[in-house]
């Protein structure tokens, strides 16, 4: 297993939602922190259209309504972070007047740069994946931090971690976000115990050949010296796999190299190692890059059944403002006194 550096942030920022009991992205975030020395800081998003008031009709009941949701939404971070707390954890809330949420939530990432943005990954039918857009969807495109999307499953005390990566770029912004991919699992890997898997995949395209005599094109068989191009490609992927792992201390049973569509093969090898955490990349890969930006992970992720930690490259901007348009923009943050275990409340408007 190769050993993992340490992150210099040492904060997760744990998304939560207000109208479930279970937490299961909390869950996970606590297990991580009990292992590692990272602060806790629970994100709640509140926004009613009805009192957020506009340029012309916003006043101080408004304005006192807006304070009275954050102080409840507050009380209830509160009454979460307690029990974990008591187990010696560090845990602050922060609470938002921000909408959409998942800009709310990329907005929140900013401030804090986290280690790690957790957030429950909500299941949506094919249906309405193909038709709408939804927060899951616009964090895996925005979020400037790792983005850790939690499933339902609890993951194992001892967990394998799945890293994907793309080798076969050298000296483009994937081959180094192949490294961050592999520091962020390696990190993962550390704290779950059961040691880091390495996988590529690549797709060779089948062959189509129209017959002009026919009313319906037809496939035609491989042809001939097909095979052996297959064989160049796996080498070729092989050697970049081997370029990139050389320095690794990784046996070779945990490198893998398979062929086929990473969004089927992907969620076929998480299930074949039984992962606990798969983790990839999100990366432009041409002009239209705010269009398809995270297209593999986003077809990938109702398939792969355990957690999946999306990454993105250093240098990545992300296309939310870092200042909020919600009117009567204000955020709350409790904030534990790590000497007397008081909580100390500031807030902040603009």
């Amino acid at each position: 297993m190769c050993g993992a550096g340490m992150s210099m942030h040492n904060a997760l920022l744990v998304v939560i939602d207000p109208t479930v009991e279970v937490q299961p992205a909390l869950q996970k975030a606590a297990i991580f922190a009990q292992k590692s020395s990272h602060e806790l800081i629970l994100l709640g998003c509140v926004y009613d259209p009805y009192i957020a008031g506009d340029r012309f009709y916003d006043g101080p009941d408004l304005e006192h309504m807006r304070s009275k949701l954050l102080d409840e939404r507050l009380d209830t971070l509160h009454a979460v972070a307690d029990p974990l707390r008591h187990k010696g954890l560090r845990v602050n809330c922060k609470v938002v007047w921000d909408n959409p949420l998942h800009e709310a939530i990329v907005r929140a990432a900013l401030e804090i740069q986290p280690d790690f943005v957790l957030k429950d990954a909500h299941h949506h039918s094919v249906l309405s994946r193909a038709l709408f857009t939804n927060t899951d969807w616009h964090l895996i495109r925005q979020c400037p931090a790792p983005l850790w999307l939690v499933k339902q499953l609890p993951i194992p005390d001892q967990a394998t971690v799945m890293a994907a990566v793309e080798p076969t770029h050298e000296h483009d912004e994937p081959a180094a976000l192949d490294h961050k991919i592999i520091e962020q699992a390696q990190q993962l890997s550390v704290m779950f115990g059961n040691g880091l898997h390495l996988v590529h995949t690549f797709h060779m395209p089948t062959v189509a050949v129209v017959n002009p005599y026919a009313a319906l094109p037809a496939s035609a068989s491989p042809p001939s010296g097909y095979e052996r191009n297959v064989e160049q490609a796996e080498r070729f992927h092989a050697d970049a796999m081997a370029r990139l792992t050389k320095d690794l201390d990784c046996p070779a049973d945990r490198i893998h190299l398979r062929q086929g569509h990473a969004a089927e093969m992907l969620p076929a090898l998480a299930e074949e190692l039984q992962a606990g955490i798969v983790v990839m990349g999100a990366v432009a890969r041409s002009r239209l890059a705010r269009a398809i930006i995270g297209s593999t992970a986003e077809r990938a992720l109702e398939r792969i059944a355990c957690d999946i930690v999306v990454v993105k490259p250093d240098g990545f901007v992300s296309p939310v403002d870092a200042d909020s348009d919600a009117q009567g923009f204000v955020e709350k943050t409790e904030q534990t006194n790590t000497r007397t275990g008081n909580a100390v409340q500031t807030g902040k408007s603009r």
